[in-house]
């Protein structure tokens, strides 16, 4: 079942059984996410379009692990290599609350989560000026563990669209989005100032120090991203001449769960029981 909500010029579709995703989100006649109508999906079942919630940890654990004081814990895989970001995504999320712009929704953690017990809500409310989502996951576990939160919107991606997003540095990544160090921002991974998307190449950075503001603009309206203070360890990722680019904010550097360079220098927030983590991220659209 899909739930519309509006208001003034803008509109959402929620989809809370396909894990919490939000496949549309409108402003006047023009799609702000990537949600062609074909609605592809990976092998592994994701979605490739719109915007999904990333619970308990954003990203991927490789080899399905999470290392955690000195001891490593088997996740089952959901990916070929990898438990890729964490189990919200794959999972039904129930209604607590909607109105008809805000809706309140409830995904609580099941076997093939574990050691993870957890209560995740996530809230979305459209405003005048856009869209505000909001996560927030709660250790139901008798023991602390590692978490992380973030979202996974996917935007539109042609020759005219520019990024803009300012950061201290980089978490350089492998082929195979392996973190392997720190660097400083470059050539090919500055975007402080406003630069195309589609470069004929690839394009995998995981920002550490972001402000916390972005944008991206397309040839007559531009859609401008912000998050909280939790979620400044964003992803921008697009494939060499693809027609989306996603931008994640998230709480940890990518490969957190189980890579000890992530966890070094933007690691998984420990939650006691009962300890909840939270944050937001806004969306809205002006004229270009």
């Amino acid at each position: 079942m899909s739930i519309i909500l509006r208001n003034g010029d803008y509109s959402a579709m929620i989809e809370p059984q396909k894990g919490g995703l939000i496949s549309n989100l409108r402003w006047r006649d023009t799609e702000l996410f990537y949600s062609p109508q074909t609605r592809p999906q990976a092998p592994n079942g994701i979605h490739l379009y719109g915007c999904w919630p990333l619970v308990p940890f954003a990203n991927r654990a490789f080899e399905g692990m999470v290392r955690f004081n000195n001891t490593a814990i088997q996740l089952k895989f959901n990916d070929e290599t990898s438990t890729m970001h964490g189990f919200g995504w794959q999972k039904m999320w129930n209604i607590i609350s909607q109105t008809h712009n805000r809706i309140t929704l409830i995904h609580e953690s099941c076997n093939e989560c574990l050691p993870f017990i957890y209560e995740a809500k996530q809230f979305i409310e459209l405003h005048e000026n856009g869209a505000k989502i909001s996560l927030e996951v709660e250790n139901l576990s008798d023991k602390p563990l590692p978490y992380g939160i973030g979202f996974h919107p996917w935007f539109n991606c042609n020759d005219t669209t520019l990024f803009n997003a300012k950061a201290d540095a980089r978490m350089d990544l492998t082929e195979e989005y392996r973190p392997i160090g720190i660097f400083q921002l470059d050539t090919s991974s500055n975007f402080s100032y406003p630069k195309h998307v589609k470069t004929g190449q690839e394009i995998a950075i995981n920002y550490l120090g972001w402000d916390g503001k972005a944008q991206l603009d397309y040839f007559d309206y531009s859609i401008q991203i912000t998050a909280s203070e939790t979620l400044r360890t964003p992803v921008f990722w697009t494939p060499k001449n693809a027609d989306f680019v996603c931008f994640e904010p998230q709480s940890h550097a990518s490969g957190a769960p189980s890579e000890p360079i992530a966890q070094k220098y933007a690691p998984m927030r420990i939650l006691k029981k009962n300890e909840t983590l939270k944050g937001w991220m806004t969306i809205g659209a002006t004229i270009g």
